[in-house]
C-alpha cells in the first residue's frame, strides 16, 4: 500500500545516520536457533516418512460392519428427500488400527454405495448388495478405478454417484487404501477418486490425507513418475483441484512443476498456502521469490514471515513490514497481533517507523512503545528524523522522545539532531530539549505533610506491563509543588497495598486529602489503559488495578472505564468483570452510582447486571435509604456550577453550555454571540493545552448528560404518575438546587401534596432558582411541606387553563406530557363497575404483558408463574391496581381488563375490590392510558 511503502527507508540513509552519529544500528533479530531450525525443516525437500508400525489384524465380522453402516444411514425427513449420512458413527465404531484387507475393501464399497444412497429405495436395498459382494476377492489398480469412475468390476453395469466422497469418511478410506494397495497404485487412483465430474455441487474438503508420502529418497524416485501420471489426470487442473495439486509437486518433489504451480496460483489470485511457501522457497532465482512473495495474498497467515527469516535473514524485512501493514484494518485482534509479535523481535530500522503505525493504534500501543523504548539505541536516532519527516506522527515522535529524555537519554537525541535541518533543529529543541517534566518545584521531605513520611513504609513492585509507562505528574492541591518520581512510585505502592478493598485505608484518604483530584485520576487512568491493553492472563492477580479508579478516579475515568466493561462482557473472566464493578462502589460518587445503574440495565450479561444491581442495595441499606432516596442522591452534577452553567476555556475564546428545549446540551459562543453545536478546532490564537481539554471535557459532559437524562426524565414521569412526594428539604436540594436537575425543575408545574394527597398550591421555578405562583408573585414553600409534581386530574379545569396559559407565555416546554396530557373520563355506566372492559372487543396475544410492562410508565410488577398477570402498589393512594389478560379463544388471545384493590388492609381476607369511581382520578388515568398503550401495541380487533 502507499502508505507502506512510504515507511521503507533507504539502507544508505541507515548506513549514513550510523556513520555520522557513531551509532550502532547492525539489524538482528531474537528469534532462537531453535526456532529457525523448526522453520527450516518446515520447508525442507524431500519429505520423507518413517516406516509404519506392525499391523495387528482382527478378523472381520460382516453382520457387524453391516450394523455400523445402517447406523450411520440418513434419516427419512421429507418426502422429496434425505438428510445427510452420519459418518462420525464410523469413526467411533471402527477400530482402523486393526482393519483386515476384507473388511477395509468392505468399507471401500460402502463409503461409494453412500455416494449413490441418497434416495430411500436405494438406502434400504444398500445392506442386501453389500452383503453380496465377495470381500475376500482382491480387486487390480484397472478394477479399483472401474469402480471409483462408477462401473462396476465385474458386471460392467453404471453406477449412479450423486455426491463426491465428503471428508468425515476419508480417514477411514484412507486406511483402507493404505492396507489394500502399495503407494504407486495408490497414486493412479488418485485422479479418479477425486474427479469433480461426480457433480457440480459436491465436496471434499482435504484429499490430501489419502495421498502416500515415500519412505526413502529411492521409493521417491520410484513414485515421480506415477505422481506426473496422476497430476496430468486431474480432470479440471489447478482451478479444480488447488491442494492436490500443490501436494503432489511438494510430496513428490516434483521441481520442474514448482514454477507453473506457482503461475497457476497466481493467475488465480490464490491465497498462500504452506506448499506454494515451500515451493517459493526452493526456486533458485531470488528476484522470482520476491515476485511470488509480493503478489500472492499472504492473507493472515505471519508464519511465513518467520520462514524467511529463518532461511534469508532480515534481507527482505521491508516487503514483511508492507504485508504486516495491510492487516493495519483487519479486525480480527488475534490474526493481526500474530504479524505484530513477529515484528517486536526485531530489530531494525525500518521496524521502528512500523511500529509507530502500530502505536497509533489503542489495542498495541503499550507494546509498540515498550519495543520503542527498549530499542532506544536505533529508535532515538530514527524519531529524531521522523520529526520533520512524518508529520503524521509528529505528536506521537515528540511524546516518545520526551519519555527518552525523562528516562536519561538526552545524550542520544542530541547526538541524533544533526541529521535535520534548521527547522527541524528548531522544533527538536522546542517541543523535546526544551521540555521540563517537572512543571512545579519538588516536594521537599521537610516540607511535606506528616502522611508522606509513612510512604516510606511501601516498597512499590513494578508489573511487566507498567515499564516504560511515564506517568503524569502529581501535584499538591493548589499545584504549587510536585511529588518527585519517588513519591509516585510509593503512592502506587499504596494503591497495589489496597487489593481487593472495598474501602480505602487511612493513608490513602489521607493522601488524596493534600494531592490534587484530577493529577490523581490521570494516574489511576494511566495505570487502568496499560493493564486494559496488555495480556495479563499470565500475570499475577491484579485486583489492585481493578479497583484503583475507584479509589483514586474521576468522574471522566469512570465513565471511560464502563465502556471498557461494556465490550468486555463474555471475553474477560467473570471474576474480573465483578471486581471493575466494585470500583464504582468504592468511589461512592453520584456520578459513580449512576453508571452503576446505567450498567445494572444494559450489561449484556444477566449474571452481571444482578451484580451491580445487588451493590446498590447495599448501597442503600448502608446508608439507611430507600431507592428512591438513593436515586435522588446519585444523579451527577456534570460538572456544572450550583446554577448549572459551565464555561469552556481556550484561553483566547470562551464557549458557554446551554440547554435546547429538548434538553440536549448546545454551546453559546460568547465571542460571536451564536449558537453552535459542537466546540470548534483550536486556531492559532487559541491556548492547544487548554483548548484539547475543554474538547475532551465536553465530549464527556456530553455523553453523561444524555445518560442521566434518559433516566432522569422517564423517572420524574412515573412519580408524577404515581404521585411521588419529596420532603421540602430534599425538593430543593436534589431538584431544584441541583446543577442539572434544576433544567428541568424549570420546565415542570410543581405542588405542595396536602396529608390527604391533594394537591393544595401548585407553583414553579424561574431561571433563578426562585419559586412563583400562578401570579408571578414570590411563593415560600413550607419546610413541612411535601412537593410533587402536578398531574392534570390534580387541578380544577380553570387552573390547568391559567397554569396552561403562563407555560405557553413564557415558552416553557415540559420535558414530558403535564398538562396537555390527555385524560381518559368514565361513562356513566362504567363508574359503578368494578373491572374495566373498554376495550372488550379487542383481543391481545398471548405473552405480551410481560414485555409491555417492562417499558412502560408505570413501574409493574409481573408474575413469575403466570405471564398474564401484573400489578403496581401505589404508596400514595394505598391502592393495588391489577392489569390482566383472561383466557380467550383457541388461537392464543387473550382480553385485556383492570382493576384496583384496597391495599391498607392487614389481612389479606379483608381486601376489597374498588369501584372505578373511588379510584382517585389520576392513578385511575393512568392505569387506562398504560392499558390502551398495551392495546394499541399488541393487540387485533376481533
Amino acid at each position: 500500500p502507499p502508505l507502506a511503502h512510504s515507511f521503507c527507508f533507504s539502507h544508505n540513509n541507515i548506513c549514513a545516520m550510523k556513520n555520522q552519529n557513531n551509532i550502532d544500528l547492525t539489524p538482528h533479530h531474537d528469534f532462537s536457533p531453535k526456532q529457525i531450525k523448526a522453520e527450516r525443516k518446515r520447508i525442507a525437500l524431500p519429505r520423507l516418512q518413517k516406516p509404519l508400525p506392525a499391523h495387528k489384524v482382527k478378523p472381520f465380522n460382516l453382520d457387524t460392519s453391516l450394523q455400523i453402516y445402517t447406523w450411520s444411514a440418513p434419516k427419512i425427513e421429507w418426502p422429496e428427500g434425505l438428510s445427510r449420512w452420519n459418518y462420525t458413527i464410523w469413526e467411533k465404531h471402527i477400530d482402523t488400527d486393526t482393519l483386515s484387507k476384507e473388511e477395509a475393501r468392505f468399507w471401500v464399497h460402502a463409503t461409494l454405495w453412500s455416494l449413490r444412497c441418497q434416495e430411500s429405495q436405494h438406502t434400504l436395498k444398500s445392506p442386501q448388495e453389500l452383503r453380496k459382494i465377495d470381500y475376500t476377492q482382491a480387486y487390480t489398480v484397472e478394477e479399483w478405478i472401474a469402480l471409483l469412475e462408477g462401473n462396476d468390476p465385474k458386471t460392467g453395469e453404471r453406477i449412479d454417484y450423486k455426491y463426491r466422497i465428503q471428508y468425515d469418511s476419508i480417514n477411514l478410506l484412507a486406511h483402507a487404501f493404505r492396507l489394500l494397495l502399495t503407494p504407486s497404485e495408490r497414486i493412479q487412483i488418485l485422479p479418479y477418486l477425486f474427479n469433480p465430474s461426480y457433480t457440480q455441487d459436491a465436496y471434499l474438503e482435504d484429499p490430501r490425507i489419502l495421498l502416500p508420502t515415500a519412505r526413502s529418497k529411492e521409493e521417491l524416485l520410484e513414485l515421480q513418475p506415477f505422481a506426473r501420471k496422476a497430476l496430468e489426470g486431474l480432470a479440471g487442473g489447478y482451478e479444480e483441484n488447488d491442494y492436490l495439486v500443490e501436494e503432489l509437486v511438494v510430496t513428490y518433489n516434483l521441481a520442474d512443476q514448482f514454477k507453473p504451480t506457482l503461475d497457476c496460483a497466481l493467475s488465480l489470485t490464490a491465497r498462500m498456502t504452506d506448499l506454494l511457501n515451500i515451493m517459493i522457497y526452493h526456486l533458485d532465482n531470488h528476484d522470482l521469490q520476491r515476485t511470488y512473495l509480493e503478489q500472492l495474498n499472504i492473507s493472515y497467515d505471519a508464519s511465513f514471515f518467520m520462514r524467511d527469516i529463518a532461511v534469508n535473514g532480515l534481507k527482505r524485512i521491508d516487503l514483511w513490514i508492507n504485508h504486516a501493514l495491510q492487516f493495519n484494518h483487519v479486525r480480527q485482534y488475534a490474526d493481526k497481533y500474530l504479524w505484530f509479535s513477529l515484528l517486536k523481535q526485531i530489530h531494525h530500522p525500518d521496524v521502528v517507523l512500523a511500529m509507530l503505525t502500530f502505536a497509533a493504534d489503542s489495542r498495541y500501543q503499550i507494546e509498540a512503545e515498550h519495543y520503542l523504548m527498549s530499542a532506544r539505541t536505533c529508535t532515538t536516532t530514527w524519531l529524531v528524523s521522523f520529526l520533520s519527516t512524518h508529520p503524521t506522527f509528529k505528536d506521537l515522535t515528540i511524546r516518545l522522545l520526551r519519555q527518552l529524555k525523562q528516562g536519561g537519554h538526552e545524550d542520544l537525541i542530541i547526538a541524533a539532531q544533526d541529521t535535520l535541518d534548521e527547522q527541524g533543529k528548531a522544533e527538536l529543541e522546542e517541543h523535546v530539549l526544551n521540555w521540563q517534566h517537572q512543571q512545579a518545584p519538588i516536594l521537599q521531605t521537610k516540607d511535606a505533610p506528616p502522611c508522606f513520611n509513612t510512604l516510606n513504609n511501601y516498597t512499590y513492585t513494578q508489573p511487566v506491563w507498567l515499564e516504560h509507562i511515564v506517568f503524569p505528574p502529581q501535584f499538591i492541591k493548589n499545584r504549587s509543588l510536585q511529588l518527585s518520581d519517588k513519591h509516585v512510585l510509593k503512592l502506587i505502592a499504596v494503591l497495589q497495598a489496597q487489593k481487593d478493598s472495598d474501602t480505602s485505608s487511612d493513608l490513602l484518604i489521607k493522601l488524596k486529602q493534600h494531592l490534587d483530584p484530577d493529577a490523581l485520576g490521570e494516574l489511576g487512568w494511566t495505570i487502568f489503559e496499560s493493564w486494559a491493553r496488555s495480556d495479563t492472563r499470565t500475570q499475577p492477580s491484579t485486583q489492585w488495578v481493578e479497583r484503583a479508579l475507584g479509589h483514586i478516579g474521576t468522574d471522566l475515568q469512570l465513565q471511560k472505564a464502563a465502556t471498557y466493561l461494556k465490550s468486555w462482557a463474555g471475553h474477560r473472566p467473570h471474576k474480573v468483570l465483578i471486581h471493575l464493578l466494585h470500583m464504582y462502589k468504592i468511589a461512592g460518587t453520584n456520578t459513580a452510582l449512576m453508571i452503576l445503574k446505567n450498567l445494572s440495565k444494559k450489561l449484556p450479561k444477566k449474571a452481571l447486571r444482578v451484580s451491580a444491581h445487588n451493590m446498590l442495595q447495599q448501597i442503600a441499606q448502608t446508608r439507611n435509604l430507600t431507592d428512591a432516596e438513593l436515586e435522588d442522591r446519585m444523579i451527577p452534577s456534570c460538572g456544572l456550577d450550583h446554577m448549572g452553567h459551565y464555561t469552556f476555556d481556550y484561553g483566547a475564546r470562551t464557549f458557554s453550555l446551554a440547554f435546547a428545549d429538548d434538553l440536549r446540551p448546545v454551546l453559546h459562543d460568547n465571542a460571536r454571540q451564536k449558537m453552535i453545536k459542537n466546540l470548534p478546532k483550536p486556531n492559532k490564537k487559541d491556548d492547544l493545552q487548554l483548548a484539547t481539554q475543554a474538547r475532551e471535557t465536553f465530549k464527556f459532559m456530553k455523553n453523561l448528560l444524555k445518560t442521566t437524562f434518559a433516566h432522569q426524565i422517564p423517572r420524574l414521569e412515573r412519580c408524577m404518575v404515581t404521585g411521588h412526594s419529596w420532603k421540602a428539604k430534599d425538593f430543593q436540594e436534589f431538584l431544584l438546587n441541583h446543577p442539572l436537575m434544576c433544567h428541568i425543575a424549570h420546565r415542570l408545574l410543581w405542588g405542595v401534596r396536602t396529608k390527604n394527597n391533594a394537591i393544595s398550591t401548585c407553583f414553579r421555578a424561574d431561571e433563578d432558582n426562585n419559586l412563583v405562583d400562578a401570579e408571578d408573585e414570590p411563593f415560600t414553600l413550607p419546610d413541612d411541606a411535601y412537593v410533587s409534581i402536578v398531574h392534570p386530574l390534580d387541578l380544577t379545569e380553570e387552573l390547568r387553563t391559567t397554569w396552561g396559559t403562563i407555560f405557553a407565555d413564557y415558552e416553557i416546554i415540559p420535558p414530558f406530557p403535564q398538562l396537555n396530557r390527555h385524560i381518559y373520563t368514565l361513562g356513566d355506566d362504567e363508574r359503578e363497575r368494578d373491572v374495566f372492559t373498554r376495550w372488550g372487543d379487542l383481543k391481545a396475544p398471548g405473552t405480551t404483558l410481560r414485555k409491555f410492562a417492562k417499558r412502560d410508565t408505570i413501574p409493574w410488577t409481573c408474575s413469575s408463574s403466570d405471564p398474564d398477570y401484573c400489578w403496581y402498589n401505589s404508596p400514595a393512594h394505598q391502592i393495588k391496581c391489577v392489569i390482566s389478560t383472561d383466557y380467550g379463544d383457541v388461537r392464543g388471545h387473550r382480553w385485556a381488563r383492570i382493576y384496583f384493590v384496597a391495599n391498607n388492609a392487614d389481612n389479606q381476607e379483608d381486601i376489597t375490590q374498588l369501584t372505578l369511581k373511588d379510584v382517585p382520578p389520576a392513578l385511575l388515568n393512568e392505569v387506562i392510558a398504560s392499558l390502551h398503550r398495551y392495546v394499541i401495541a399488541y393487540a387485533t380487533e376481533v
